[in-house]
């Protein structure tokens, strides 16, 4: 058996075994956790579970800052998205998929205790396959994959100015993997 064949078995088995779960939602339709991966970094997660197409759509927003000072440096991190997840199950848990768009900002006023002025931006676009599990008290995962746009020279500012490196050639997105796990609360 190849791997896409035995990935997509995995799937089906993990997804039939979602179905036949008798679990319904209750009013608790709001869930509040952190998370931690990439993209994100470490961020504080909200999700609301709405009553459309039978409790199955969430729309879910992201905020984390992350502030760091030593060794010379200081530089300060920002991440914040939007999305939406589409539950295979009407419990609001289980498997899911889902679509974000997210802002990574990084700035500094000092860098190698050299006086720096740098603010470099990158917008992602995200889509994700994941599995909550738990009711009150969640544990969640996600896998999937990102385009991350930017511009170039701010990037290659920043860069230069870090680790003495440019980017070549110019390409002003990357396509890489994401993946993060959380933990929170459902009320």
């Amino acid at each position: 058996m190849n791997r896409q064949s035995y990935i997509i078995s995995v799937l089906l088995c993990l997804f039939s075994l979602s179905c036949f779960s008798q679990l319904s939602i209750n009013d608790k339709r709001v869930r509040l956790g952190l998370d931690i991966g990439f993209p994100n970094l470490v961020s504080i997660n909200g999700e609301y579970i709405s009553p459309l197409w039978n409790n199955r759509i969430s729309f879910t927003g992201d905020l984390g800052y992350i502030p760091f000072n030593g060794s010379g440096s200081k530089i300060n991190t920002l991440f914040y998205g939007l999305g939406s997840n589409i539950y295979l199950h009407p419990t609001g848990k289980g498997p899911y998929l889902g679509l974000a768009y997210g802002y990574l900002n990084f700035n500094s006023s000092e860098l190698n205790d050299d006086p720096a002025d740098f603010d470099v931006g990158f917008s992602t676009f995200n889509s994700k396959i994941g599995w909550l599990f738990g009711d009150e008290l969640y544990f969640k995962v996600e896998l999937g994959y990102s385009m991350i746009f930017y511009d170039l020279e701010s990037v290659n500012a920043f860069l230069f100015e870090a680790y003495s490196v440019e980017i070549t050639p110019e390409i002003d997105f990357l396509q890489l993997l994401n993946g993060r796990i959380g933990v929170g609360y459902r009320f």
